[in-house]
């Protein structure tokens, strides 16, 4: 395992990284933190799109369900 660092433009790939792991581990669990809740509800929706459970917490969202939702994904 190596640290990365990518800066790239708007739209260049940059979530695919993300992504990879999850699309060839279905165990492995992501933690992608971003800096507009818009970003990570348009993630769980395209990861739904490609069969992946996803859920996005922020200010909004952070309740127990969903704290427990994420604990029973990563089980």
């Amino acid at each position: 395992d190596h640290d990365i660092i990518c800066t790239a433009g708007t739209g260049k790939g940059k979530t695919l990284t993300f992504w990879m792991p999850l699309l060839f581990d279905s165990t492995s669990v992501q933690i992608v933190i971003t800096p507009l809740n818009l970003l990570g509800e348009q993630n769980v929706q395209a990861l739904a799109k490609a069969g992946i459970c996803a859920i996005s917490i922020h200010a909004d969202t952070a309740t127990m369900h969903h704290f427990w939702v994420s604990e029973v994904l990563s089980l």
